[in-house]
């Protein structure tokens, strides 16, 4: 497991096979505009081992908030 309880390369439902699937978890850019400054961050998605599609998993969206959060905060104060 990964932190705040999100499972690492278990199994989940995909919504393009449309049956339970393995997943594995990959690391993403994500670009957003936050007070007219561009940023790019780091996040996690779950990505379907059999289609490639994305698998949605209870917390990760949480955990990805999280994760932009504390980077976003890091580069305000890195300046």
């Amino acid at each position: 497991m990964i932190n705040n309880g999100i499972p690492k390369d278990e199994t989940g439902f995909c919504f393009e096979c449309r049956k339970k699937i393995h997943y594995k978890l990959v690391k993403q850019k994500y670009k957003h505009r936050i007070k007219e400054k561009e940023y790019e961050f780091d996040t996690l998605t779950a990505v379907c081992e059999e289609c490639g599609g994305e698998v949605g998993l209870p917390g990760l969206l949480d955990y990805n908030a999280q994760l932009i959060d504390d980077q976003y905060h890091k580069m305000e104060h890195s300046n």
